[in-house]
């Protein structure tokens, strides 16, 4: 009868110090998913060219979006932003409302209209990590 607690206790004793491993080993891939995430962001401050990094920074976005939302399928930014809402995200929503609008209205894109969305997305996120993003935020102006 010992040997059959002493037994069950070295299993358990394995399988919690197994636990915290697998814990540990989570974490870090989480957090270097995060860093090349914000590298990859961080980039498009190098593209020279306005609309290039426009069009980079989209992407990201939506890859961003696409495993957040848990979505098999890439959504336009309107349904993107359909979608958020439906999830009380009005915060991501008014985000892809602006990015529809300077990626779609024909409008000249400027470098500083580029940093501010890239500013506003890096800082949604690092709320979102964090979770208090706030269910309303100000709308990003479009001017």
């Amino acid at each position: 009868m010992d040997w059959i607690i002493l037994t069950l206790s070295i299993i358990l004793v394995a399988l919690l110090i197994l636990i915290l491993i697998l814990k540990r080993k989570k974490k870090k891939v989480e957090k270097q998913y995060r860093e090349n995430f914000f590298q990859k962001v961080n980039l498009v401050n190098k593209i020279k060219d306005p609309k290039d990094s426009l069009l980079t920074l989209s992407k990201i976005v939506k890859d961003y979006l696409k495993e957040y939302l848990q979505e098999k399928e890439g959504l336009t930014y309107k349904e993107l932003s359909i979608v958020l809402r439906q999830k009380k995200d009005e915060v991501f929503a008014n985000f892809c409302d602006a990015l529809d609008y300077y990626l779609y209205s024909g409008i000249e894109i400027k470098k500083e209209i580029v940093l501010r969305l890239i500013d506003k997305f890096i800082e949604l996120v690092r709320k979102k990590e964090k979770g208090i993003v706030k269910k309303q935020d100000k709308k990003i102006n479009k001017n």
